[in-house]
């Protein structure tokens, strides 16, 4: 694996509320939510989810699909985005 994977997996997957997102996000990857939707979902403040969104925009992990009103959804394009959703259905949290 290299370094550029290495480090962009630590980036993606480096704190609890980021992988919270990606466990909401990956539960129904057609699915595109508001930022309300995902604090709601995931019980992280405004700020955090703000916080999380760009970091996940800027790996390309996670895309805005409508500008009005602004919603995301998992960039399924993205390779790494693929292997980790494979993942994430795998791993259940109870």
């Amino acid at each position: 694996m290299s370094r550029h994977i290495l480090e962009e997996l630590e980036l993606g997957l480096g704190s609890g509320g980021r992988i919270r997102m990606l466990f909401t996000l990956a539960d129904k990857p057609e699915k595109a939510y508001t930022k309300y939707a995902l604090e709601q979902i995931t019980g992280l403040k405004a700020v955090e989810v703000r916080r999380q969104l760009k970091i996940l925009t800027q790996l390309g992990w996670v895309k805005v699909a409508s500008r009005e009103p602004e919603i995301y959804q998992l960039n399924l394009e993205n390779k790494i985005v693929k292997d980790l959703l494979q993942f994430l259905k795998r791993v259940k949290i109870p």
